[in-house]
């Protein structure tokens, strides 16, 4: 059996992180090791949490980093893939967690594949079921793969299984100096430029946590990870997957241009000049920054 190392970045999650290393000890999938590094966060439990697992499984090798700086997520993904011993890399946040036939299933998929990713459901911070993640939209997605990965990351690191020689061959999650919050979107573009095989599952395995505290709460810091992350892989690509970012960056740009007019920011007129240059001829980034000034207007009154 290959060993399966699950990569755990984690940074104020000690109220979800057991949750999350209980299902790794639930797997039906015996050979597992698990790295977890903490960013730097606050002594919240979480290396108490990995402790009481480890003497739970003294047979599997259960690693605690904590970094002397907060790196961000991407970073920490790195250091502890740096760590990892496993053939396969199974990442897993903090305020997730996984079935138990999560491992057993992917593993076998990877028999004729690089990646794999299976299904999700959503649940709130107390764990309640909220549905299958995105709803409906999700059937459709998968059936435009990977033109649908172009206009939005739809997929989640905790949901993602990779061979560890695909993740050699396609380099480093980005830091967040980069585009903070979108480094595993840029991680899987570079996966499609690569033409790393990818599938997809059909189980619902990875139970996928929403909350304030999640990544994505922020939607003007999101939005202009995205942007950075369309405009660095646009850069380095080709044909119709070229053609594809430019009318994603370009979308991207526009609601990047409505939410910092929103906010009075100068950066907003800037960012109007640049979806002006890919699409001349389309009127969209002046209608945003008109329904921006709108806004500023509704504000003051």
């Amino acid at each position: 059996m290959a060993l399966v190392s699950v990569i755990l970045p984690s940074f104020r999650m000690g109220k979800f992180v057991s949750q999350a290393l209980a299902s790794v000890g639930s797997q039906t999938y015996g050979e597992w090791e698990v790295i977890l590094v903490d960013d730097c966060g606050p002594e919240d439990g979480t290396r108490e949490a990995v402790a009481e697992f480890a003497n739970r499984h003294p047979s599997r090798r259960v690693k605690y980093i904590r970094n002397a700086e907060n790196v961000g997520c991407g970073h920490s993904r790195n250091i502890a893939i740096a760590e990892a011993s496993g053939d396969i890399l199974a990442c897993l946040d903090p305020d997730d967690y996984w079935g138990h036939l999560h491992l057993e299933r992917a593993v076998s998929a990877l028999a004729h594949a690089d990646l794999c990713f299976c299904r999700c459901r959503s649940i709130d911070t107390h764990g309640n079921d909220m549905g299958p993640h995105l709803g409906d939209r999700i059937d459709g997605l998968i059936a435009s793969f990977p033109s649908s990965l172009f206009r939005e990351n739809f997929l989640l690191p905790s949901a993602t299984v990779i061979r560890r020689r695909t993740f050699d061959e396609v380099g480093p999650f980005i830091s967040r100096e980069v585009a903070s919050n979108a480094a595993d979107w840029d991680f899987y573009l570079r996966c499609i430029a690569r033409d790393v095989r990818i599938t997809f599952l059909a189980d619902e395995s990875c139970y996928y946590r929403s909350h304030e505290g999640s990544a994505t709460a922020n939607y003007l810091k999101m939005t202009r990870a995205c942007v950075c992350v369309l405009r660095k892989n646009r850069r380095a690509a080709s044909g119709r997957m070229r053609r594809e970012l430019s009318d994603s960056l370009h979308e991207q740009l526009c609601k990047l241009v409505y939410l910092e007019v929103s906010f009075r920011e100068r950066e907003g007129l800037k960012h109007a000049g640049e979806a002006l240059r890919l699409k001349p001829t389309n009127a969209a980034p002046f209608i945003q920054v008109a329904k921006g000034l709108r806004n500023n207007w509704k504000n003051l009154r």
